[in-house]
């Protein structure tokens, strides 16, 4: 595992010398397909080109090596953009990096998976994480060493503005996909995470690995609102029972409890992961989602709940046998009681969902249930769901950049690796309210690239992180109004509802994802 003085060392160099040029380009030269004619811009934005039916992945150059000193870089941010004011931070960029400069990979260097063909371990025929050397890895089925640079949400809204816009631009939603393939895979994007069209993007001719939520339904029509997830497991059976209801960003249960010690959990469990068998041979599949950020359990609130409840009654119950049999008959629970808690709930969770699993897909990684909250501060949390899980799925917000002491800590909690399934920042030249989600807000697409490559610097950094999804592909469209309530008015996509690309942050994402691993390398070795 890298020194804290490797890093220190690292960046001082970049304090010392900074070697950007503000007039130096942070990314690729604008590329387009040629024979898509520029569409309008959305509001206020930056977002040019766009793709037409037939056309090619834009190609881009690699970015000039920066030659001489100039000033940090700063970028204004703020939490909402209702903030009085703006903060400023510092960017954190490939052109900033001490020498020696590092080299894009060509597609050449890579395997039909996006795998990194310079270093192989052993091939098992799916994805798999290991441990070699100082870092961890996933290895994709042909053996070579893979970390998951990721997509969210590549999907369309299915409102009328985006069905028309895929009908104007592509013709079909087949079209469509071949093209976001294309594109995607041209930007060092190299797999599709949460909420995907997984129908429509599994059937392309080269395609992308993909990761599930929950459940997919892998058969059926096409097209925007098709081939998506049936839903995470609690998320499913909490909706079987009455009591799991839309909150901002996940589902709510009554108390932030989960019915995870109801009498039928593990069987409902069992029939919602047997359509998993049909996807058990598919070399694509980079690994499930269980869930989507379930509540911490607080032992608090389950002794709180009715005993004599018919759907949580069976979790009260449970709670209070626990604390019983760990501090005698009525005790009240101490500090200790609720961490300890913490770890039995999630265990209880994890056994029974993996199980499930892996009866009808053993072959496939288990990512988790995506921790977001105050569960990412709590090692009891990290212990239950490493004793399961191949990969520790964590969606981060608040975090401008990175210290790798968080993504080691979690390692060191879990025994696992981590991968960081949410994150992002909207623009505020979108055109765009951007009152809703938790993302970062900051003045332009540029300063959304600038973030990009600050926050994935930070992550590769740390020897224990094994891939970032981005969220999300496409920006929310205001008239869907039965949008889960943080996806109802904010630029977060890489492009607009009209499947227009925001060039400058493409522009800053496409570099550094096509550098990954040698970075990756660069940064174990300190």
């Amino acid at each position: 595992m890298k020194s804290a003085c490797g890093r220190a060392v690292c960046w001082a160099l970049v304090a010392v010398a900074v070697v950007a040029s503000m007039a130096v380009r942070l990314g690729a030269p604008q590329a387009r397909a040629a024979d898509v004619a520029p569409a309008a811009a959305q509001g206020a934005k930056s977002a040019q080109g766009g793709g037409g039916a037939a056309a090619s992945a834009p190609k881009a150059e690699s970015p000039a090596q920066p030659t001489r000193p100039a000033e940090p870089i700063i970028v204004k941010v703020k939490r909402r953009p209702t903030d009085p004011k703006w903060m400023e931070m510092p960017a954190h960029t490939l052109d900033q990096l001490p020498p020696p400069a590092v080299a894009e990979l060509g597609n050449d260097a890579l395997s039909r998976f996006g795998g990194w063909k310079a270093k192989q371990a052993k091939a098992t025929g799916f994805f798999r994480a290991e441990k070699i050397g100082p870092r961890w890895w996933i290895v994709d089925p042909e053996g070579f060493l893979y970390l998951s640079v990721g997509m969210n949400g590549v999907r369309g809204e299915g409102t009328e503005t985006v069905r028309a816009a895929l009908q104007e631009k592509f013709g079909t939603a087949e079209r469509w996909a071949e093209f976001e393939t294309r594109r995607l895979r041209e930007h060092g994007f190299n797999s599709l995470g949460a909420w995907c069209e997984v129908a429509l993007f599994r059937g392309v001719a080269q395609p992308l690995p993909y990761c599930m939520e929950g459940v997919g339904a892998m058969a059926g029509g096409v097209g925007p609102g098709q081939g998506r997830t049936k839903g995470g497991f609690m998320r499913s059976f909490g909706t079987r029972l009455g009591v799991a209801r839309q909150g901002t960003g996940h589902s709510l249960y009554p108390s932030d409890c989960m019915p995870i010690f109801h009498p039928q959990f593990a069987e409902f469990c069992d029939e919602h992961a047997r359509p998993l068998a049909a996807l058990k041979d598919d070399p694509f599949l980079l690994g499930y989602f269980t869930d989507n950020e379930l509540p911490m359990p607080k032992l608090d609130n389950f002794l709180a709940l009715d005993p004599d409840d018919e759907t949580m009654g069976s979790s009260q119950r449970a709670a209070r046998q626990w604390l019983d049999a760990r501090r005698g008959p009525g005790a009240a629970p101490t500090d200790a009681d609720r961490d300890a808690w913490i770890e039995h709930a999630f265990d209880r969770y994890f056994a029974v969902v993996t199980k499930a699993i892996r009866k009808h897909d053993p072959n496939h990684m288990i990512f988790g249930s995506r921790f977001y909250g105050a569960e990412k501060n709590k090692a009891e949390a990290f212990r239950a769901a490493g004793r399961y899980c191949d990969v520790i799925a964590v969606n981060v917000y608040g975090v401008w950049r990175p210290k790798p002491e968080m993504i080691d800590r979690w390692v060191q909690w879990s025994g696992r690796p981590i991968i960081v399934t949410e994150w992002y920042a909207k623009g505020m030249d979108s055109g765009y309210a951007n009152n809703s989600g938790a993302g970062w807000t900051v003045p332009t697409q540029r300063d959304r690239g600038l973030f990009y490559q600050t926050f994935t610097l930070g992550l590769l950094e740390s020897p224990g992180c094994v891939g970032w999804h981005w969220f999300r592909y496409m920006d929310n469209d205001p008239a869907n109004t039965t949008a889960d309530p943080s996806n109802r008015d904010s630029n977060k996509g890489i492009v607009s509802i009209r499947f227009e690309p925001y060039e400058p942050l493409l522009q800053l994402m496409r570099p550094l994802n096509r550098r990954v691993y040698p970075l990756a390398e660069r940064f174990a070795r300190q």
